[in-house]
């Protein structure tokens, strides 16, 4: 579970690389690539973000934010072979 979540923090932190281009292809939507990350105790943890969820949670998560990732780069990839 510690894996898991360091994991999560690494793939938040290329989320959090890319939030501009984010909010230029999403709009007010990308906000939401970054609920649960900054809600969830993936990133900062702290007392105001909720802790108690168990591996199946991580495990979406993690899926969610590889393909959020994943979705980023392959916009990018668009933007310079259309340029």
């Amino acid at each position: 579970m510690v894996q898991r979540r360091q994991a999560l923090a690494l793939l938040a932190n290329a989320l959090e690389s890319r939030r501009r281009d984010a909010k230029l292809v999403l709009g007010k939507d990308e906000s939401d690539l970054f609920n649960i990350a900054n809600n969830f105790g993936i990133r900062h943890r702290n007392d105001q973000q909720r802790m108690a969820y168990g591996d199946e949670f991580l495990d979406y998560m993690f899926a969610t934010m590889l393909a959020g990732v994943t979705l980023l780069e392959e916009l990018e990839q668009r933007q310079v072979t259309s340029a």
